[in-house]
């Protein structure tokens, strides 16, 4: 299990909430509450997990979990992965943001909240 920290945005700034990724059990623990994985968001998770904080290019996590590359941007899985891993992880932790896009370039975890939900 791997452990990160973001701030909640329900509680007072200083205060962080845990995240716990346990991607190769299909699931995520954030505070107490769990947010179920598919085999594949879990794979995906788990990866860059492993990577926390750095770019991945997208032809690494399409090698490592698709076991292909495609070329260019024809298939938006990857896309579509990450993004409803964001909503997942989000839907417990409003105002968080997880994995980042990097136009063109691949993906980084590393949870972040929004200006807004800070204040």
């Amino acid at each position: 299990m791997d452990m990160l920290a973001v701030m909640s945005p329900a509680a007072a700034r200083t205060e962080q909430t845990r995240i716990a990724i346990e991607g190769r059990q299909g699931c995520a623990t954030v505070g107490e509450r769990v947010v179920w994985l598919t085999r594949r968001e879990a794979q995906l998770l788990d990866y860059l997990v492993a990577r926390r904080g750095a770019v991945v290019r997208r032809e690494e996590l399409q090698l490592r979990i698709w076991g292909a590359i495609i070329p260019g941007h024809q298939d938006r899985s990857l896309d579509a992965y990450v993004l409803r891993l964001n909503q997942k992880l989000g839907a417990v932790a409003p105002g968080a943001t997880f994995i980042h896009t990097h136009h063109a370039t691949g993906y980084r975890l590393e949870p972040t909240v929004s200006r807004e939900e800070r204040s």
